[in-house]
């Protein structure tokens, strides 16, 4: 575990974290995950922006893609990282200004879909082209999608909407430089996807020595999945080199392609 951390502090360029709920004797807590290209860290504690500066670090200058959610925007405030806040949460809250009774808000709400719509359109039938004008058309939807958005009606949701827009809207658009982040969190959703069916089957854990055996065993497995190795076998190694007094080895460099 001490490994993936020391190599989160690396100038690594993308990271991809999520949280979600759980319990612990029905207190409520999170788990985090923090998934990077070939390893993902999990940690089990509160809702803060603290566990972004506890993985990560005070000097992270790569890119976040991540929700909404005010510790994100916390962390990119006092240290100055880039972030690409996703398009797919801004479609989930955009869909329900459209299921609003008010007609304004409803109007408002459809406009601002299609045109989420149309960039995910054109971002899906051109991600793979070698030409790159296209992010051109892209941003010239943005530009549409940012002047809709700050002019709501007089609606609190829709106002909310506004300000997103005013004071973070060009985060909705990193993607455009850095197109290896991509426009959803499915990579840190996917990684979390176990530990919510972890979550309803076990209940949560019970304590400290639960939590962090939990955060171990959920790294390993992730980071084994994700680069191909052997979970067993890296265990098993493991716990040898402990009995050996031998260097523990890496997740990180381990080279076995077996199964398991």
């Amino acid at each position: 575990m001490n490994t993936l951390k020391a190599a989160a502090k690396q100038p690594f360029k993308i990271f991809n974290p999520d949280e979600t709920g759980r319990l612990e004797y029905s207190k409520k807590g999170w788990t985090w995950v923090f998934n990077a290209l070939y390893f993902a860290i999990y940690r089990i504690s509160d809702r803060s922006a603290d566990n972004l500066f506890e993985v990560l670090a005070d000097n992270y200058k790569g890119v976040l893609g991540c929700g909404y959610f005010s510790g994100y925007r916390k962390y990119e405030r006092l240290v100055g990282c880039i972030i690409q806040f996703r398009l797919e949460h801004l479609k989930r809250d955009v869909k329900r200004l459209t299921e609003n009774l008010d007609l304004e808000v409803s109007a408002y709400g459809q406009r601002l879909l299609e045109l989420i719509y149309e960039i995910f359109s054109v971002w899906h039938q051109y991600k793979d082209s070698e030409d790159p004008s296209f992010l051109v058309v892209i941003l010239n939807i943005f530009e549409e999608l940012s002047k809709v958005a700050k002019n709501p009606p007089n609606h609190k949701k829709c106002k909310n909407i506004a300000t997103r827009f005013e004071e973070h809207g060009d985060y909705y658009k990193t993607f455009v430089f850095y197109p290896e982040i991509g426009l959803t969190n499915n990579a840190a959703e996917r990684v979390q996807s176990s530990i919510v069916i972890d979550r309803y089957i076990t209940r949560g854990t019970r304590g400290p020595a639960g939590r962090h055996f939990c955060e171990l065993v959920w790294s390993a497995s992730q980071t084994r999945v994700m680069n191909g190795y052997s979970l067993y076998k890296y265990l098993k190694e493991a716990i040898h080199a402990y009995y050996s007094d031998q260097p523990i080895p890496s997740l990180l460099t381990l080279k076995d392609k077996g199964g398991g």
